[in-house]
């Protein structure tokens, strides 16, 4: 089958922080029941800039347990940035991909660089499992109706910083 191509164009995708730690287990373990005890954290935020809008991300993985679990600690903070051609598409179709489709795009990137980094360790790679997109969008609503400081706008990667030469 041919392909259409979205109206939603994936300008870039940037790792602005990460960071791998391995601790060692003193016997041994299931490794894939391990990874599902793993506790996940992510946050994001969009900020629009000209024709073009950012999705920010941090994802947390084992990060912010006590005790510290075994295996992989992992955290990366990216940056999607993408634009959306408007034309003909209705207020809710262009609410959808600037909101949903935007954020799940940069959630997949993050799943694929933490994979990759991971694959080279130990307990060889870690995926991020799916995830429930309405919880997180909901969560996020209600954290920015509690404290409208969560709100805080981050900073914005300019165009120019992200163009390949």
């Amino acid at each position: 089958m041919k392909i259409t191509q979205s109206p939603l164009k994936v300008i870039d995708f940037l790792v602005i922080n990460s960071r791998l730690k391995f601790t060692s287990p003193s016997e041994e373990v299931n490794i894939k029941e391990l990874f599902s005890n793993y506790s996940i954290d992510i946050d994001f935020a969009k900020v629009i800039q000209d024709d073009n809008y950012q999705i920010f991300m941090k994802i947390s993985v084992n990060e912010d347990t006590t005790p510290k679990q075994v295996g992989y600690s992992i955290f990366a903070e990216a940056v999607g940035i993408f634009s959306l051609v408007k034309e003909g598409l209705s207020k809710e179709e262009i609410e959808n991909y600037s909101n949903y489709t935007s954020l799940i795009i940069t959630i997949n990137h993050l799943r694929n660089f933490i994979s990759n980094l991971t694959s080279y360790g130990p307990f060889n790679k870690y995926v991020l499992p799916s995830i429930d997109m309405r919880d997180l969008i909901t969560q996020k609503r209600l954290s920015i109706i509690k404290n409208p400081q969560t709100k805080k706008r981050p900073q914005v990667i300019k165009k120019d910083m992200a163009k390949n030469n």
